[in-house]
């Protein structure tokens, strides 16, 4: 009889094992799961142990079916709770189980296999830290409660029936109840904040198997302890929409409620959503009272509460403008809160009243003084200093006025300014980016040169001529050899112009540049420019390339410059 069950045994839990060949896993796992069960036959625990631990490690690299490999693990995690229950494995089985095992967003996978992963996640519990061990244990609750609201009959697996047998679990309701009581009472003094913390926790994992499910329990029995921050964080969920469907105007009920119970998070989100004013009616004065009640709270900051108050005052809503007091609001807020989207918007408020306390600043100096007298560079100065704070009208003024003063490094970066806005393509800012470098290259600043010679010879601004971007080009290096190029800011290079893949100090001494004059000497290249230059430039650009490329001997050139001219005079006549 003995002999036949342990066969009986062994046929079962071999379903899915394919064949197997020598000390593969495969055969590792069958060897020492036979081994197990003739230990357990004679009455061996201490030797059956060993074969079972041997059996459930080589079950993780076998090719056996899923559920197999779960129930061989809880086989050897029945033994360990029984033998070794402070053995690390427990905790390590267990969380295989609970991988591999049933999952709360899928359909039970049976019965058997919903206690084996519902018992897995209560012993696993006892490890973990406490929000983690809440959650491990209302999973346990919630998979155990879908069996009966889903009237899931405990029929034992007929391939599985004897391995139930040797791990001692009973598939049945009375195992569903029992394991429930147990769990129950481990949650009976649970504190309402320990719930809240749990749920948050859980909402921060949503994506993990069923911590959606679990957030939303613990945030509900969080509040049934009349825990308030717990209508706080069940406003933010619905806020941002991870676990509930978004829906901004439930949020806004869930945050006023928090915040009639005294929720510093819910008085703060509600004081941010009546001045939004788009959910609820706008009201400045309500959310100054909500953010002055509790603006000396530890949490205040934490929760963005400085980011509220100081739009405020930046703005004058509900209180006096007090750019002093937004800004220290703003700073606070930024270093404090936990919310990315809230501290972004904190540093971004801080740089923007900073920037407005600056220019007040600037504009109170320049009121008083005699601009007519300011010399180019102190004009330029001026400009770079309303630049730095983003008032790039004014900063544009005071640079045309410092060109205007004949300083030529205040046309070299007005004129990079203005061929970088021109994206290469607006006519007239090309135009003027031209005329500024002109008005550089005569004060002698030798940047302009090197940028004027390469607008010659792409015709930016000017129709492309060869010959003096070549003489522009050699008169810059000239003055490079003689002067050197250190006292120049490397900015002042047109450098994306000649290729971002070269390096400031390439372009400071004429290299790319260089290149591209000797390949435009080129009759291929110059074709090639010509035809590029078809779609973006005006049509006489590609007719120099044209010309040039048939004047250097290009056999194609004359036939498609023909061409080229024949479809303009078509489209004008059009």
């Amino acid at each position: 009889m003995k002999k036949k069950l342990l066969i009986f045994i062994i046929a079962i839990l071999l379903v899915g094992v394919g064949s197997m060949s020598a000390q593969t896993a495969d055969e590792l796992w069958y060897n020492n799961l036979t081994k197990y069960v003739e230990c357990v036959q004679k009455g061996k625990p201490d030797k059956s142990l060993k074969y079972i631990s041997d059996c459930a490690y080589y079950a993780q690299k076998s090719k056996i079916e899923k559920d197999v490999k779960v129930l061989t693990w809880y086989l050897y995690l029945a033994e360990l709770m029984k033998q070794e229950p402070k053995s690390d494995d427990v905790s390590k089985y267990c969380n295989l189980i609970c991988a591999h095992g049933s999952k709360l967003g899928e359909d039970p996978a049976s019965y058997g296999m919903d206690l084996v992963t519902a018992n897995a996640l209560i012993i696993r519990a006892t490890y973990l830290k406490p929000e983690w061990r809440l959650i491990s244990l209302v999973k346990s609750v919630l998979m155990l409660n879908r069996l009966a609201d889903q009237h899931i009959s405990p029929i034992v697996e007929e391939d599985y029936k004897l391995f139930y047998r040797l791990s001692e679990l009973s598939v049945s309701d009375e195992e569903r109840l029992k394991m429930l009581s147990y769990v129950n009472q481990q949650l009976d003094y649970v504190s309402g904040k320990e719930w809240f913390n749990a749920a948050d926790v859980a909402h921060d994992n949503h994506t993990k198997d069923g911590a959606n499910k679990v957030a939303v329990v613990c945030v509900q029995l969080s509040e049934e302890q009349g825990y308030a921050d717990a209508w706080a964080l069940h406003g933010y969920m619905y806020e941002i929409g991870n676990v509930f469907e978004k829906d901004k105007l439930k949020a806004a009920n869930y945050y006023k409620i928090a915040a009639d119970k005294g929720s510093v998070w819910g008085k703060v989100k509600y004081a941010g959503m009546l001045i939004d004013g788009n959910v609820i009616k706008q009201d400045y004065a309500q959310a100054v009272q909500l953010l002055s009640s509790v603006e000396n709270e530890p949490d205040f900051m934490r929760f963005g509460g400085g980011y509220y108050l100081g739009s405020l005052y930046e703005n004058g809503w509900g209180v006096d403008a007090n750019q002093e007091m937004a800004l220290m609001q703003y700073t606070s807020n930024y270093e404090s809160c936990i919310f990315k989207k809230i501290k972004r918007l904190s540093y971004e408020g801080s740089k923007r009243v900073e920037n407005k306390m600056v220019r007040d600043a600037i504009d109170q100096e320049m009121a008083v003084a005699d601009i007519k007298s300011m010399s180019a560079e102190e004009l330029m100065d001026v400009a770079l200093r309303y630049e730095a704070i983003g008032a790039r009208d004014v900063a544009l003024e005071y640079m045309l006025m410092s060109v205007e003063k004949g300083s030529p490094y205040s046309a070299c970066r007005l004129g990079k300014k203005l061929f970088k806005e021109s994206n290469r393509k607006d006519k007239e800012l090309l135009q003027q980016a031209f005329r500024l470098f002109s008005k550089g290259a005569e004060g002698n600043y030798a940047p302009c040169k090197y940028n004027l010679a390469v607008m010659y010879l792409y015709g930016w601004g000017i129709l492309p001529d060869h010959d003096k971007a070549l003489a522009y080009y050699n008169s810059y290096m000239e003055q490079i050899s003689v002067e050197g190029c250190e006292e120049y800011e490397s900015d002042d290079y047109l450098s994306t112009i000649t290729g971002i893949m070269y390096e400031d100090e390439a372009t400071k001494q004429g290299v790319p540049l260089k290149k591209v004059i000797e390949q435009f000497n080129q009759p291929s290249k110059l074709y090639d420019w010509a035809k590029y230059r078809e779609t973006d430039s005006p049509p006489e650009i590609s007719i120099y390339f044209y010309t040039r490329a048939m004047q250097m001997g290009h056999e194609k050139a004359a036939k498609r410059l023909e061409l080229f001219k024949k479809k303009i005079a078509e489209k004008d006549d059009l």
